[in-house]
């Protein structure tokens, strides 16, 4: 046997050995979507949030993007590792009277992407006369990289309830809450401001009821 006789098997091998392994691989399975429901404002107390409510035709995962008006350094990305078929998505960080664009990125396990859904949530203007307007001159390195929580106090004719709210690094006002009609926190008076807790959750006490609560960022009480 010549060399090239040699190299021409070796050859056949590989090409062997790949379309062997290539078999082995499973296609990507594009996913399909139904019973889709967007509700925005879900509890009543967080107007500048959502939920998107779906089912999968295959279990994925799902990579939720709220686009910022700046790029990507303004977009709020939200990673949802866990498989499943029916689907509840929180949606955080949208602007106030805007026609906000929320993109859906669907994985599989492998993480191979399977498919993108995008919506388009309008939302009603801020209070008026209760936030103030945030002008940011010059960005510094000790100023938060993303989202800055404010224990707002906010009122003008009454002491309660107070008005908590979130910025970007933009100045611009992500997330608020409006507990006027909150039949347990419309007289909200959190003398110690508010802290988020490791699960995201917010923690804070109310001194006019002599409560300390866990409210999730969509203003669902979870504990008192």
């Amino acid at each position: 046997m010549n060399y090239s006789s040699i190299k021409i098997g070796f050859l056949f091998l590989i090409l062997l050995a790949a379309a062997c392994h290539k078999k082995d691989i499973e296609p990507v399975v594009q996913v399909t979507i139904s019973n889709e429901i967007v509700t925005l404002n879900p509890t009543g107390y967080a107007p500048l949030t959502a939920t998107i409510t779906f089912e999968t035709s295959i279990n994925t995962k799902v990579t939720i993007r709220v686009q910022g008006k700046y790029g990507e350094a303004s977009d709020v990305v939200k990673d949802i590792d866990e498989l499943n078929t029916i689907h509840s998505i929180p949606v955080l960080g949208l602007y106030a009277d805007f026609e906000n664009t929320v993109e859906l990125i669907f994985k599989n396990n492998s993480g191979a992407e399977t498919g993108r859904k995008t919506y388009l949530i309008k939302t009603l203007p801020l209070p008026a006369d209760v936030y103030p307007v945030i002008t940011i001159d010059k960005k510094t390195d000790a100023m938060a990289g993303g989202m800055t929580l404010v224990s707002y106090f906010g009122y003008k004719t009454s002491f309660s309830p107070h008005n908590p709210f979130v910025f970007d690094a933009f100045g611009d006002i992500r997330w608020y809450l409006d507990l006027r009609t909150s039949p347990q926190l419309n007289t909200l008076l959190y003398e110690d401001g508010m802290e988020r807790l490791q699960n995201g959750n917010l923690y804070f006490g109310n001194a006019n009821t002599d409560k300390i609560y866990e409210m999730d960022m969509l203003g669902k009480i979870i504990n008192v």
